[in-house]
């Protein structure tokens, strides 16, 4: 049951990935701050509704959502800067190698987890296919290399506090998704703050030109209701995804959960780009996708 939570989570996953990738063709390179304002807000109305609209707390569940969310958004925002250098595959190399290596390490060496050669062997599977997803022409720059390790930190440490809040036992927790309302809450806080800080200074700059520019409106009425739309749908299928992952997350070994995370979602994600934008995967790609494919299922025992 637990892997059947995880495969369902992954497929809305690869879902967002799409309607992520739709917002910020339609927002402009910059609207990580709005974006991720937006979704919190959509994402904590969805937890409320899923949840019953009853809340409770715990000091150990607050600061451990507050740290997970501060991870969160500061790999969103910065993911944006890295693909608004046309850097996409070095993104996804950072972010899924974090996301999959950190707790992998932390729960073998942490959590006494078993190192199983199968998975083992997933891993460095996973791991190559990953590296082939890179573009030979795309090169980081000296100013992205810090970006791209901010991610891979970043997005493994939002694995691990999901991790650690799940299998607690000394401090009392909140239900999952409490948990998640919190997470949600911190992220619409620190997105917030961002947003209106970006806000006052294109103010203040606007005020000091010598010749201001008037830009006409780049968005109508039918554009920004659709605009809110992919955000309100990818904050639902994001909300019921993290849900199903934090289920799976209570039983499920961090060597194995996050590694089957991160396979899925190449795999499906290479497919859904097909299908929706029709980037045709290159030879190199479909072997990436069929190694994903392969590393995942060898953590199916």
């Amino acid at each position: 049951m637990d892997y059947i939570l995880v495969f369902l989570s992954v497929i809305l996953m690869s879902f967002g990935f799409v309607l992520q990738k739709v917002y910020q063709k339609k927002a402009g390179p910059w609207g990580g701050a709005s974006f991720s304002v937006y979704s919190a807000v959509f994402c904590i109305i969805s937890l409320l509704a899923i949840g019953g609209f009853t809340m409770d707390f715990s000091w150990y569940s607050l600061i451990n959502a507050a740290l997970k969310s501060l991870c969160g958004f500061l790999y969103t925002v910065i993911g944006f800067h890295i693909m608004a250098k046309g850097c996409v595959a070095l993104y996804m190399l950072f972010l899924m190698s974090g996301g999959m290596v950190l707790p992998v390490l932390w729960g073998w060496i942490f959590l006494d987890e078993p190192v199983a050669i199968m998975r083992v062997l997933g891993v460095g599977v996973i791991i190559a296919a990953i590296i082939l997803t890179r573009d030979k022409e795309e090169k980081a720059g000296s100013g992205l290399i810090i970006p791209l390790m901010a991610i891979f930190f970043l997005n493994g440490m939002v694995s691990v506090f999901s991790k650690l809040h799940q299998i607690e036992t000394i401090h009392r927790t909140v239900e999952t998704a409490t948990y998640a309302v919190y997470s949600a809450g911190f992220s619409f806080l620190m997105s917030l703050t961002v947003m209106l800080f970006r806000h006052r200074k294109h103010m203040v700059e606007d005020t000091v030109e010598d010749h201001p520019t008037t830009k006409s409106p780049v968005t109508t009425t039918k554009q920004v209701l659709l605009l809110i739309g992919i955000v309100a749908l990818y904050s639902l299928l994001g909300s019921i995804s993290s849900l199903l992952q934090l289920e799976g997350a209570k039983n499920l070994d961090a060597s194995v959960l996050y590694p089957m995370i991160t396979g899925g979602t190449i795999v499906l994600t290479g497919i859904m780009a097909l299908i929706f934008f029709g980037e045709k995967p290159s030879k190199r790609e479909w072997i990436s996708i069929g190694l994903c494919l392969a590393g995942t299922f060898m953590f199916l025992e």
